[in-house]
């Protein structure tokens, strides 16, 4: 007998179950098809940490996740912050299987991130940090701290909530008795600025 010996070789990054027929003059050979199941290698799988190192309360944190070597499925992400109600963050796909995460971050304390790729865990998840404190300013322009008027002065002053991205600002005046008072106005003057009077 004369033997022939041939190495095949296939690549492939899909996962599933696979069929290899192997066909010597027009007949299967002892055996074939031969069967084989191709799992998703997850330890492929990276994260490129963005601002996760630097980001502070009031800003908005963004890392990438890159799945192209792992192999078809959803990419799936969950924020645990520290209030424990959990929320999917926002994703976008930038490349095939290349998946930008980000949301804003609006509490001091540990957040973790569950990141799956299909229904398995990605190796880094959960993904755990700690922001840093909130270096937002709620400024107000026309008001001291002891700002002194007259009986029948108009009196005013403007508040600039720009560096919050929503939210109606407060104002509670008493008197000098502590009673509230509550014949005040605030009006918008532009987006994100309010007039008190």
């Amino acid at each position: 007998k004369q033997w022939y010996q041939r190495r095949v070789r296939d690549s492939t990054l899909v996962p599933g179950r696979y069929s290899t027929s192997v066909i010597y003059r027009n007949n299967h050979i002892q055996g074939s098809p031969f069967l084989s199941h191709v799992t998703p290698n997850f330890r492929k799988a990276q994260l490129f940490h963005g601002n996760t190192a630097t980001v502070c309360v009031g800003e908005k944190l963004q890392f990438q996740v890159d799945c192209s070597m792992v192999g078809k499925g959803g990419f799936v992400a969950t924020v645990f912050p520290p209030s424990g109600e959990s929320f999917a963050p926002f994703i976008s796909e930038s490349r095939p299987m290349v998946y930008d995460v980000w949301f804003m971050v609006q509490l001091e304390g540990q957040y973790g991130i569950e990141l799956k790729h299909g229904d398995v865990y990605l190796p880094f998840s959960p993904f755990m940090f700690r922001p840093g404190k909130d270096k937002r300013e709620l400024k107000v322009f026309g008001l001291t701290k002891n700002h002194k008027i007259r009986p029948g002065d108009d009196f005013y002053f403007e508040i600039d909530s720009s560096q919050f991205n929503a939210g109606y600002p407060e104002v509670y005046f008493t008197d000098s008795e502590n009673r509230p008072i509550i014949n005040y106005t605030m009006a918008p003057i532009s987006e994100n600025r309010y007039r008190v009077s």
